[in-house]
């Protein structure tokens, strides 16, 4: 009912468009109100002869057929403990590993992301 507005993560290094992108997560409730997720995705280009665009639409890089289909593979992990009923913390890591698109579509550089943040519901 309310997603969180991100397309592949909280990483977003790629959008939806010109992307094939098979995801699996695993969710695990612990106790004392704490959660581990991880996710993963892999992506590839739709069409070879088309670039790579952002979440909102806007070309990241050019593309052709002689660069490759593959982007690379994702991981986000996020550990969240739900203190009250108001109050929650999440800490969350993510990597990218550049596939031979990037390799070719120079700088191909992985990216690392991490992040916390507190959530306060009324």
């Amino acid at each position: 009912m309310f997603p969180r507005g991100t397309y592949f993560g909280l990483l977003s290094a790629n959008g939806p468009a010109n992307n094939i992108g098979p995801h699996v997560a695993l969710a695990l409730s612990l106790p004392y109100s704490i959660t581990l997720t991880n996710e993963a995705w892999a992506f590839w280009r739709e069409n070879v002869d088309d670039g790579v665009y952002g979440v909102p639409g806007s070309l990241l890089r050019p593309g052709d057929a002689q660069q490759g289909r593959y982007l690379g593979w994702q991981y986000e992990g996020f550990v969240s403990w739900k203190a009250d009923r108001h109050v929650t913390l999440t800490a969350s890591v993510g990597y990218f590993d550049t596939g031979s698109f990037f390799a070719t579509s120079h700088p191909g550089n992985n990216i690392t992301y991490a992040a916390g943040w507190a959530t306060y519901k009324f």
